[in-house]
Order: structure tokens, then C-alpha cells, then sequence
């Protein structure tokens, strides 16, 4: 009897159990019981053991993330299970089954299995690559290479460049070298030829333009070594379909990826502290969305678009994000340089009032960008900021404003211009007049507190310039290269600069800025105020012929009388201590140095005297540290054989 009750009884429990399922199945979602986990996809896993070499094949290994599915996986290479042995490339998918409540997925992307040659010597990539037959991008030869010094590079360049019909992918896992060189691709043949590179953890920095103009590299693995990746880096490597910057990674350079034109994807790891706040990925014209990896403290996206972690800065809008309009969030107030570089699907941008300045080039060649809302709070706008937008194209043809500051000029500026600012101009943009070889003239307000970098660079037919007392702040080579200045002017009233005899100080003159490149005088006497002479400061004075440096001047800037073709002899007072680079290129006619003193040969700049011939030399030739003061001379035309003796 008390069996059959028990039998009774588990009979009744399955029958409240249908019963429950039945009620669970009518309440609809309302209540559910448990709770399904997302299907798995290949961010879930691990994956491993991707590049390997011939002879030595096993299988590439797929682990679960910690509180990811664990369901068994099934590795797919080339859409067979059977491990390739051979040189190659194979696609590797692979499928997850279910397991505790996780979906099944099928055909998850693990990457490439890359099984390479092992080539153990210079000379044997040679041999190895004559005797191979040519090939494609599509079907390149995988190669595992050490390199062990910088001077591999330029041996390895010389192999490659003899096989350029053969395509490779280099995989330099085990090298010992610690950085990638300088352009160390760049303009070679073998640049050409390049559809991969693993870059190993021993290397810690990737310098500036390395594998510039590269076009067939498709694919970049950069090792968790890698610290700084420089400027100009992948530059132009218009084949680059993906990049993912690991975590090691604290610098990008400038432009590191500039025009990788098939980039559809890129993550930022979680270590980049720089990127000069400058968009990496200008004109990445297929960059639909920029990833950071969480924990980054510096930068972080949303929408896809970089910011600075705060968001007050805009770094970079991917330019090949779609959609028509953006409205930029009122966190940001500064959008940095090249933020917006070709993005040529916006038509229309909103500015918000927290925005104080845009950086150059920001909207660069947004060719469909029609409308721009500036608020009155941006004060700072970069060169070139606007160039090529519709709505600059859609400007009138004179000098365009905005917000009080001469942006620019649009159109073409007819001969012999010269331009009166408007009353309230408040400042000058970067670049805004650069190359205008037409402008004669410029009368600039009492209102303009600032005149941006280049401002003025290249304008050729520019005669004089007189800075009003406003002005307190000018920038870097804004009057470069105007090579019919004969005077500059500056207000008496000014409390930042000062001018003598129509020559450019600063207030206390104790730096000369500029010497005008027209001015008609062909001896000049430095004033013993002076203590430096700046960069560019004499640029291009065909006129002088003879200039005596003061004993209070210190220090002579890079290229400060380049190109005084005019220039017969100079007298360099006793305490200089600093001759940079370029100082004197150029000054053709010069045939007479004279060192009153003394200069350490660490000041005294290899190419200051750049292609003038054995002048250096000859001053440290009793003195390798000190030289020796004295009147050079020799004989003009001066140039790189020219013989100087000293009196």
C-alpha cells in the first residue's frame, strides 16, 4: 500500500508540474524564472597561438573569458577542422555550443592563423625569396624573421627591394631590437610589397612614418611592448582594413594613421595618455567609429566620435560616420586640430556657447558642410580651420569674419589689395592672409590684441606693417618669407613689442624678432641690448652685407640669416654661446668670420654653417672644445669645398 501511495504521489507532482508550466506559458513574460545569457560572440574568448611557423604547427587555442560561456568550441581553419600545416594564411571561425544558459553561435571570427617560413638569416630571405615564384597581395608569402640591430632594417629594405614582385607578410616575433626606425619602410619598393606585420612585445616604439605609404599593408599586429607609436606612422597605408592599439600603448603621434582610406575600425587601448589632443585618423575616409578600451583615463568616445576623457575636448569625428548633422555636446570647448578632417557627409554642425576655440584644420575639406553655427565664445580659430567647406566657398569675396576675427580671405584677392580691417576686428587668425601674394598693404585697428601664426607667411608683394599698441600677442612666423617688407612699425604704446629704424623687438629689446628682408641699409650693428636673435630673424636680407653681433648677445636662432646672399663678413661678439642649426645656409657671399670669442662645440651647431664649407672645422681645429677666436675668411662664392683660414 505505501507504494502505491508514493507512486500516487509522484504521479500528482508531475501533474502540478505540467500544471505550473501551462500557468508560466499562459502569464505571458510577466514573471520569468530564469534569466538567458546573451549569445556569445568572439570578444567572449581568448584566442591564441595565432602565428606560428612551418614544421612546428598546433592548434590555435580558444578560452572563455571569465564568466563567459563555456560551451564546448569547435575551431574552423578555412572552414575545415583539420589543422593546416603549410605556409599561408587561414581565416579561423569557430563555433560555441550551449551550455549554462548560453545560446549556441556558429562562425564566430577568430582572425587569421598565420603559419610562416622560418627564415634565419639575412642572406637566406634572399635566397628564400629568388627562389619563390611572384605572387599577389592576396596570396603573400609568410615569413618569421629576427631582427637584431637597427642596421637589419636597411638590410632587410635591400633584400625585399630586390623581389619586387613578391609580396610578404614579415612576422618579427623574437627580435631583439627595441623600436622600429624612422621611415624604415618609406619610400622603398618594399613598401609596396608589405601586406603584414607582426610587430613583437621586444619593441617599444614604432617611429615617425615607419611604414608610411605602405598600400598593401592590410593587416598591423602590434605587440603589448609598444609604448609610442609615432607620427606619420602607418601614414597613407591605404589597404589597413583594422587597427587595434593595445594597452602598452601611451603615445600616438600626429596623423599616425592619415589616410588609411580602408580602415573601418579602430580601438584605442586603455593606456593612451597623448595624442596631442589631434585627431590620429584624419581622412580615414571608411572610420565609421572609434572604440576605447574601458579604463583609459584619458580619452573616451561616445557615438563613436574621441573625446578627451572630461569631454572638453573633441579630438576626433570619424570620416566616415554617417549622417548629415552633428550637434557637438556643451561639455567640449575646445575642438582640436583636424578633428573634423573630410568628413563629407555633414552638411550642418551646431557649435554650443561652452566652445572657445577651434583648432586648424578642424573642418578641412568638408566638402558638403553648408551650415556652421559659431557661438560668440569661440575666440581661437586654427589655420585652415574652415578651408575647403561650402559655407566658406558660399562667402563673400573679401576678408571673412568671424566672431571679430579675420578668418581669411575668400577668393581670388586682386592685384595691389590692400586691406583696412573692420573697426572692431578683435584678432587675426593662424594663416589667415598666408600666400597672398597680392596683398600691398594691411591697416590693422587698435582694437586686434592678437595676430596668429603665419598670419601673414608668403605674402611676397607685403611692403610695411605697422603693429598698433593693442597687439600683445603675435605668433611664430607671422611675417615669414614677406620679402618686401621694409619696415616693420610698432606703436610706441605697446606694452609687448617695440621696433627701432623700422627692425622688430621686443618691448625690453632684448630679442630681435625681425629684420625687414627689404630694408635698404646694407650694414647693420645689432644693439647691445640684444641678447638672442631669433629664429627666421634675418631670413632672406639680400641687401646687408656686413652685420656686427654685440658681446650681449647670447644665443643665434635656427636659420636667423638664411639666405643673405648679400652677406660678406660678420663679427660674432664674445658671449655666444649657442649657433643653431641653419644659422648662415645660404649666405653665399660670405667670406669673413669673426669670433671675438670662445663657443663650447655642444652650442655650436654642426650645420650652422651648413654647405659654407670647412669653416667649423677650422674654428675647433686647436681647440676641439672651445675654438679658437679670430678672423676666417676665404673666398666667395662660398660653398661646401670652400677652404676657410684663419688670419
Amino acid at each position: 500500500m505505501k507504494k502505491k501511495q508514493k507512486r500516487t504521489f509522484a504521479v500528482f507532482l508531475a501533474m502540478v508540474g505540467i500544471i505550473a508550466i501551462a500557468l508560466i506559458g499562459c502569464g505571458g513574460n510577466d514573471n520569468p524564472t530564469t534569466t538567458q545569457n546573451p549569445t556569445p560572440t568572439a570578444a567572449d574568448f581568448d584566442i591564441g597561438n595565432l602565428s606560428q611557423t612551418v614544421g612546428s604547427v598546433t592548434a590555435v587555442t580558444v578560452k572563455a573569458k571569465q564568466g563567459k560561456s563555456t560551451g564546448a568550441i569547435t575551431i574552423y581553419y578555412t572552414g575545415a577542422t583539420t589543422l593546416p600545416t603549410g605556409n599561408g594564411g587561414y581565416a579561423i571561425t569557430f563555433d560555441v555550443a550551449a551550455a549554462s544558459g548560453w545560446n549556441e553561435a556558429k562562425g564566430l571570427s577568430a582572425g587569421t592563423l598565420r603559419i610562416n617560413d622560418a627564415i634565419n638569416s639575412l642572406d637566406e630571405l634572399a635566397a628564400y625569396l629568388s627562389g619563390k615564384a611572384a605572387n599577389t597581395a592576396t596570396t603573400p608569402y609568410y615569413i618569421a624573421l629576427k631582427i637584431t640591430n637597427a642596421n637589419d632594417f636597411v638590410a632587410l629594405l635591400t633584400k625585399l627591394n630586390s623581389a619586387t614582385d613578391k609580396y610578404v607578410y614579415l612576422d618579427l616575433s623574437g627580435s631583439t631590437v627595441t623600436s622600429i626606425p624612422v621611415y624604415a619602410f618609406y619610400s622603398s619598393p618594399a613598401c609596396a610589397t608589405l601586406v603584414g606585420i607582426t610587430i613583437p612585445d621586444t619593441i617599444t616604439t614604432i617611429e615617425s612614418g615607419a611604414f608610411r605609404g605602405c598600400t598593401s599593408l592590410t593587416s598591423a599586429t602590434i605587440g603589448s611592448g609598444v609604448t609610442t607609436i609615432g607620427s606619420n606612422a602607418f601614414r597613407g597605408c591605404t589597404s589597413l582594413a583594422s587597427v587595434t592599439i593595445p594597452d602598452s600603448v601611451i603615445s600616438i603621434g600626429i596623423a599616425a594613421f592619415y589616410g588609411c582610406t580602408s580602415l573601418a575600425s579602430a580601438t584605442i587601448g586603455s593606456g593612451v595618455t597623448s595624442t596631442g589632443d589631434i585627431n590620429p585618423f584624419p581622412e580615414c575616409t571608411s572610420l565609421a567609429v572609434i572604440t576605447v578600451v574601458a579604463g583609459n583615463i584619458a580619452y573616451t568616445t561616445e557615438n563613436g566620435v574621441l573625446y578627451t576623457k572630461e569631454k572638453t575636448t573633441l579630438v576626433a569625428y570619424p570620416a566616415g560616420k554617417t549622417g548629415a548633422s552633428f550637434t557637438i555636446p556643451n561639455t567640449v570647448t575646445s575642438i582640436g586640430s583636424a578633428a573634423f578632417y573630410v568628413c563629407t557627409s555633414l552638411t550642418s554642425v551646431t557649435i554650443p556657447n561652452s566652445v572657445t576655440s577651434i583648432g586648424s584644420s578642424a573642418f578641412y575639406n568638408c566638402t558638403s558642410l553648408t551650415s556652421v553655427t559659431i557661438p560668440n565664445s569661440v575666440t581661437n580659430i586654427g589655420s585652415g580651420a574652415f578651408y575647403g567647406t561650402a559655407w566658406l566657398n558660399n562667402q563673400q569675396n573679401d576678408v571673412v569674419y568671424i566672431n571679430k576675427i579675420a578668418y581669411g580671405y575668400n577668393g581670388a584677392m586682386p592685384e595691389n589689395t590692400s586691406i583696412t580691417l573692420a573697426n572692431d576686428t578683435i584678432g587675426i587668425a593662424d594663416s589667415a592672409f598666408s600666400n597672398q601674394t597680392n596683398l600691398t598693404g594691411i591697416t590693422m585697428p587698435n582694437s586686434v590684441t592678437s595676430i596668429g601664426t603665419q598670419a601673414f607667411y608668403g605674402c611676397t608683394g607685403l611692403a610695411s606693417v605697422t603693429i598698433p599698441n593693442s597687439v600683445t600677442s603675435i605668433g611664430e612666423v607671422a611675417f615669414y618669407q614677406c620679402i618686401s617688407l621694409t619696415a616693420i612699425n610698432v606703436d610706441a604704446g605697446n606694452s609687448a613689442y617695440s621696433s627701432q629704424d623700422g627692425v622688430w623687438y621686443n618691448k625690453e629689446k632684448t630679442t630681435l624678432i625681425q629684420y625687414p628682408a627689404k630694408k635698404a641699409d646694407t650694414t647693420f650693428t645689432i644693439p647691445n641690448s640684444v641678447t638672442s636673435i631669433g629664429d627666421s630673424a634675418l631670413f632672406s636680407c639680400t641687401n646687408l652685407a656686413s652685420v656686427t653681433i654685440p658681446n650681449s648677445v647670447t644665443s643665434i636662432g635656427r636659420s636667423a640669416f638664411f639666405g643673405c646672399t648679400g652677406l660678406t663678413s660678420i663679427i660674432i661678439g664674445n658671449r655666444v654661446t649657442s649657433i643653431e642649426y641653419f644659422a648662415f645656409y645660404q649666405c653665399t657671399s660670405l667670406a669673413s668670420v669673426k669670433f671675438e670669442g670662445t663657443i663650447a662645440s655642444a652650442g655650436f651647431d654642426s650645420g650652422a654653417f651648413y654647405n659654407l664649407g670647412d669653416l667649423r672645422a677650422k674654428f675647433y681645429a686647436t681647440d676641439t672644445s672651445n675654438g679658437t677666436p679670430g678672423t676666417y675668411t676665404t673666398t666667395a662664392p662660398v660653398g661646401s669645398t670652400s677652404v676657410w683660414t684663419k688670419e
